[in-house]
């Protein structure tokens, strides 16, 4: 299945069907696949239709966020009101180390916010402004990755 996958990956970034760009991308294909199979851990199971669903709500909740964000921070800019940025630390709300990088990343793909730090248990986020900061651990990113990590909420 690897090896069909990068196949076609192959044939779609190359543009080509040439005998030997075929040829090519058959061998380096087959290479890849023989090196994941080697060196890289297996997955011993398959995620859950369930699994797949939340993760599938959270990406379209992360899209949502990024968007909204980012009309907010362009109304900063815009109306040049007055900002108060500050740096908010709070415990790492989540159990999962994958989960809380995740969390990280999206709060700094989200506009107004970056995350500084992450470690000892806490996470420390900047927030352009003070409405950006409010919430951070209990947002609907942390209620999302809490059902991803099979938790409640």
């Amino acid at each position: 299945m690897l090896f069909v996958l990068l196949m076609l990956l192959w044939l779609g970034l190359s543009g080509s069907v040439q005998p030997g760009d075929v040829l090519t991308g058959a061998v380096i294909s087959a290479l890849l696949q023989l090196f994941s199979r080697r060196y890289l851990p297996r997955r011993t199971h398959r995620p859950s239709l369930r699994r797949i669903l939340v993760l599938a709500e959270y990406v379209l909740y992360l899209v949502k966020e990024i968007v909204f964000s980012c009309l907010g921070v362009m109304r900063l800019v815009w109306f040049r009101r007055e900002i108060a940025p500050r740096i908010v630390t709070f415990p790492a709300p989540l159990r999962r180390e994958g989960s809380l990088v995740l969390l990280a990343n999206s709060i700094t793909l989200t506009p107004g916010t970056i995350t500084v730090d992450l470690a000892d248990g806490e996470m420390s986020v900047h927030a352009l402004d003070a409405p950006y900061a409010e919430g951070l651990e209990e947002s609907g990113f942390v209620r999302r990755l809490r059902k991803l990590e099979g938790g409640d909420a």
